[in-house]
């Protein structure tokens, strides 16, 4: 297993809830198993405008999957996210 390790943060909706899922997300992908999370930090967002404050967090995730099949898993994870803050819906499945 090689390790990866998956940065995580939002900011909108509701972001505690958001990185809850997006970690169950992580702990159910196919050849992979989810090794360790940091605890979360609050940060301020950087950039124009006023935006809230970012909770981020760091996964260590143990996966057999090769890079690329990693990286459309991560993005479709973080597409469903994207989706239910969009359309106000609940958990995305």
């Amino acid at each position: 297993m090689t390790p990866a390790y998956i940065a995580l943060g939002s900011n909108l909706g509701d972001p505690a809830a958001q990185l809850k899922a997006a970690v169950a997300a992580l702990a159910r992908l196919p050849q992979s198993r989810l090794e360790r999370l940091s605890r979360v930090y609050r940060s301020a967002a950087v950039g124009p405008g006023t935006q809230p404050d970012y909770l981020n967090a760091a996964a260590l995730l143990l996966t057999a999957l090769p890079p690329l099949p990693l990286l459309r898993a991560l993005q479709a994870i973080e597409a469903r996210r994207r989706l239910a803050e969009r359309f106000g819906g609940g958990e995305p499945e």
